[in-house]
């Protein structure tokens, strides 16, 4: 009867192992599921950031041109201005403006 006691100890660990492995197999899927969650948040925060990015690009070019446009505008009325034959060329451009 010895041989009984040893099979049903046996048994209890295996039971005992079968349940550590079901708590293991669940706190894996909890880990992937995370692991999922934080890659499309990392993916969004990056379109984000290129958004950002392309925004800020636009933003200062679109700076740039509109000073260039002003000059450029500045320019065409003084040539008129000299075309037409009244007053002078100014000695400067205007300061850029930042």
């Amino acid at each position: 009867m010895a041989w009984f006691g040893d099979i049903f100890g046996a048994l209890r660990k295996i039971d005992g192992l079968m349940r550590i492995e079901r708590t293991h197999g669940d706190l894996i899927k909890d880990l992937d599921t995370r692991q999922r969650r934080a890659e499309a948040r990392e993916e969004i925060l990056v379109a984000k950031a290129e958004a950002a990015a392309a925004t800020a690009a636009s933003a200062a070019a679109s700076q740039h041109v509109a000073d260039l446009a002003r000059r450029l505008g500045s320019l065409e009325a003084r040539v008129a201005q000299l075309e037409r034959g009244s007053g002078s060329l100014p000695r400067r451009l205007p300061p850029p403006t930042e």
